[in-house]
């Protein structure tokens, strides 16, 4: 992934999510755009050209939580104690 489109989307979390994606995880953003992409696009390339070129919407969003932390196990009842 390219630095420029790795930054792209990095601000685009940061600024619809308040998520900051650190330097150095350029691979977490490949993985998780690659299943996206495919879908619409031939590859996330394209997606982050789309993204760019296109006012927010659907697919912003749709990026925006595909870099979202799903984990809900902080939520989830404990084994009850005896």
């Amino acid at each position: 992934m390219q630095a420029d489109d790795f930054n792209y989307i990095r601000q685009l979390v940061l600024d619809q999510s308040a998520l900051t994606l650190e330097a150095g995880k350029e691979y977490l953003v490949e993985s998780r755009l690659d299943p996206l992409a495919g879908r619409k696009v031939p590859s996330y390339l394209h997606m982050v050209k789309s993204l760019r070129s296109a006012p927010v919407g659907e697919l912003h969003r749709r990026v925006v939580e595909a870099m979202a932390n799903n984990e809900t196990s902080f939520f989830r009842d404990t084994a009850p104690s005896a």
